[in-house]
């Protein structure tokens, strides 16, 4: 697998990189038939049994579901532009129907519990496409929640979040997705003024004043 993902990446080059995640280098490149893909590359020095957890995890989902707007397994992000109105709507529902997939439609409930803008990749028609899996969770057939740590990217995890672990969760991420989306700001900012660092607090405070 390695040796056929070298052409695509360009060799694992430094301009093929997309984002360096959790426990590794995500790069970007293309197959000889066009297909776009993402390949996570984990890095030796980083690998420990909680990293093999969630990569095993990821597998785990990524062979058991499929979806339009889930990044597909092909074996064991791309040019930012200005985004129009038209454009931001496509992403926000294509993240919408991806959790409304995950939690309700596919033949069991996963919660992604790490859903945020770095983990959605944009193809060149803008759809997106929800990644990484390392922390998902499966729950119980019939049961709507589950006990389990704290876990997701502060800034996307809902405050009242204290290990009792629903889909809502999710929709709370999502939430913030679409603010940034909104406003095209980022969901957490040390630079900006304290009453603003925080953007879902920043909505909540502007919509108390509202009210």
């Amino acid at each position: 697998m390695k040796i056929v993902l070298k052409n695509p990446t360009k060799n694992f080059a430094k301009e093929s990189k997309s984002k360096h995640g959790g426990f590794g280098v995500i790069y970007k490149g293309q197959l000889d038939d066009g297909t776009k893909i993402a390949v996570k590359r984990m890095e030796s020095g980083v690998i420990s049994n909680k990293a093999l957890d969630e990569f095993e995890s990821e597998i785990s989902v990524l062979t058991k579901v499929r979806h339009r707007h889930l990044v597909s397994l092909l074996g064991k992000n791309f040019k930012l532009e200005p985004l129009s109105w038209k454009k931001r709507l496509i992403i926000a529902l294509d993240v919408a129907r991806c959790m409304e997939y995950l939690h309700t439609l596919a033949h069991q409930c996963f919660i992604d519990r790490d859903l945020k803008s770095s983990n959605i990749l944009l193809g060149d028609d803008f759809r997106a496409k929800v990644s990484d899996f390392g922390l998902v969770k499966l729950v119980p057939d019939g049961g709507k929640s589950i006990m389990t740590r704290v876990a997701g990217t502060f800034g996307y995890v809902a405050h009242k979040y204290a290990g009792k672990l629903t889909t809502k969760v999710d929709v709370f991420s999502c939430g913030a997705v679409l603010m940034e989306l909104l406003t095209g700001l980022m969901v957490l900012d040390k630079d900006r003024p304290k009453e603003k660092r925080y953007l879902v607090e920043w909505f909540w405070l502007a919509g108390s004043l509202v009210l």
